[in-house]
């Protein structure tokens, strides 16, 4: 089973999460989706934000946290953003082999993920040369050996990762699972599930200096803020929206209800107010609004707690998200407006259409033959040929990594559990390398090690009767 916290219980609120239930279901999905064995499309999200903003370099040293390692139980890397409550961690941790590595967002430029994985690795392979369990937290995100991450199924959870950059009640639940795994007994989870912070009033001042904002610019970037938030063409979406941003809460700061008195000042509008990263949004058809947001923490989980998404960005994201939804297009619903009878105004069009369509369907025809007699005569390029042989690869070394998941239960030794754990780090660089359009042979090599290391691991090639997998990769 995907390790993942139990979903939320039915909880009244209101305001803007009135449908927060839906965020089980998304981040559960993404859940499954992060640590699927056949990939994600989430891997491709980085296009979606503008990379030459990078600013995640890798400039720490494995030699750097293996030496904070061996002197504490908990090493972060400076520049991280993530923060723990140190007393009630190190408590969990205490009388465990477990140790916590947190690092910096590794960023949206995949070369610079590739170096903090080396990195990483590299800490990782120490670790267990001392028969310790090594969580590592990139950014917010928190990954659980052999090959999982922990990620939270309910907006409690999510909110002060967000919110406060504070990923303490994640890495309690990750390291009751470390223990449970390592007891070889089933992981059961004690432990309270967070609350949504209840707002208090917010000041009167900060009311009427943002909303002076709103109304003049329709931004309000908040010192600290880094980027600053500035309007782009994404925003021009069929009803007005209007922005704040702020930066993270810092302890002992309070969350305000800031976002409904400007809800009530801009009533026909989208307000959407920032901390950190945890957006609230409010405005008209709210159920949309709130869809809209759930959709975007679902689909962009990985950039945001990962690589570090900018929030110029995520707002884009958003707004572009809220148009789509209230575009009826999502929900394969009219828009809220009336649409003119669509019958009168296509029908005198219908002749040419037809003659329209009856051209490209002849187009398409001759296209086809067209195609299949160029690759009659060329055949498939040995470039092609590779990557299919190693797409195909991909899919045995997945399987057979659900079939390792499968036995968890019992009894993998820890030699078989190193071993494990360097055939899912092949399998991941592999994956990467194909969904980047890389070498396939450079994936087909690392996936040939991730084999080895499976069958040294003791995972079966093949159960119940499967075709052997040399002649399904080929």
């Amino acid at each position: 089973m995907v390790p993942s916290r139990k979903a939320a219980r039915p909880q009244q609120r209101s305001g803007c999460w009135s449908v927060r239930a839906r965020l089980a279901a998304i981040l559960g999905l993404s859940t499954c989706l992060l640590l699927s064995v056949a990939g994600s499309s989430v891997a491709n999200a980085s296009s979606s934000f503008n990379a030459s903003n990078e600013s995640n370099e890798s400039n720490w040293t494995a030699a750097e946290a293996i030496a904070g390692l061996t002197d504490a139980a908990i090493f972060t890397v400076p520049g991280s953003v993530a923060k723990l409550d140190e007393p009630a961690v190190q408590q969990a941790l205490a009388g465990t082999r477990i140790q916590v590595l947190i690092l910096p967002h590794n960023g949206l430029e995949s070369a610079n993920r590739d170096i903090q994985s080396d990195k990483s690795r590299e800490v990782r392979d120490w670790a267990r040369g001392r028969d310790i369990t090594l969580m590592v937290i990139d950014g917010l995100q928190i990954h659980l050996p052999p090959l999982y991450n922990l990620v939270p199924t309910d907006l409690g959870e999510l909110q002060p990762m967000l919110l406060r950059n504070n990923v303490t009640s994640l890495v309690l639940s990750g390291i009751d699972r470390l223990v449970a795994q390592a007891a070889e007994v089933d992981y059961v989870d004690q432990r309270t599930d967070p609350m949504l912070e209840s707002a208090i009033p917010a000041d009167p001042e900060l009311i009427r200096r943002v909303g002076d904002a709103l109304a003049s610019d329709r931004v309000y970037s908040a010192p600290g803020v880094d980027p600053s938030i500035t309007r782009v063409p994404g925003w021009d979406i069929d009803i007005t929206t209007r922005v704040a941003a702020f930066p993270v809460l810092e302890p002992g700061e309070r969350l305000t209800d800031l976002t409904a008195q400007l809800a009530e000042r801009f009533a026909d509008d989208v307000v959407i107010v920032v901390h950190g990263q945890w957006l609230e949004v409010a405005g008209p058809q709210q159920d949309l609004l709130d869809a809209a947001l759930l959709e975007l923490y679902g689909e962009y989980y990985t950039a945001i707690s990962e690589w570090g998404a900018p929030l110029p960005g995520l707002i884009r994201i958003l707004i572009e998200k809220i148009g789509v939804w209230r575009s009826g297009v999502v929900a394969d619903l009219a828009p809220p407006a009336a649409a003119p009878d669509p019958v009168n105004t296509i029908q005198p069009l219908l002749p040419w259409l037809f003659l329209l369509v009856g051209l490209s369907i002849a187009a398409i025809v001759a296209a086809g033959l067209r195609a299949r007699q160029i690759r009659a005569r060329t055949g498939k390029s040995r470039d092609q040929h590779d990557f299919d042989r190693a797409s195909a690869e991909m899919a045995v070394i997945a399987r057979r990594l659900q079939l390792a998941d499968d036995k968890r239960s019992g009894q993998l030794s820890k030699a078989a559990t190193a071993e494990l754990a360097r055939a899912a780090e092949r399998y991941r660089t592999a994956r990467d390398i194909l969904q980047r359009k890389g070498s396939a042979k450079v994936a087909r090599e690392a996936l040939s090690t991730a084999a080895q290391r499976l069958t040294a691991a003791g995972v079966p090639v093949h159960a119940n009767g499967e075709s052997d997998p040399d002649e399904a990769a080929r």
